[in-house]
């Protein structure tokens, strides 16, 4: 969560995961003033959350586990 998923890490996760958001993107909007309103920022704070939950849910891990 704390930085960018590398491809090298984990090979399948940008087939799995189209939209990816980490706390150090995060960190770098708010620094720069990306954020324009606070629903943006709890959007990209809820992106982080439904892509952990999505790449590792049951059908998603039942597919690595061979």
């Amino acid at each position: 969560f704390l930085s960018c998923v590398k491809n090298s890490d984990v090979p399948d996760y940008y087939d799995i995961i189209k939209h990816p958001m980490d706390l150090g993107t995060v960190l770098k909007k708010v620094k720069s003033g990306a954020y324009k309103t606070k629903a943006a920022f709890t959007e990209d704070l809820k992106l982080i959350w439904a892509n952990c939950l999505v790449y590792n849910s049951p059908i998603v891990c039942q597919k690595k586990i061979p």
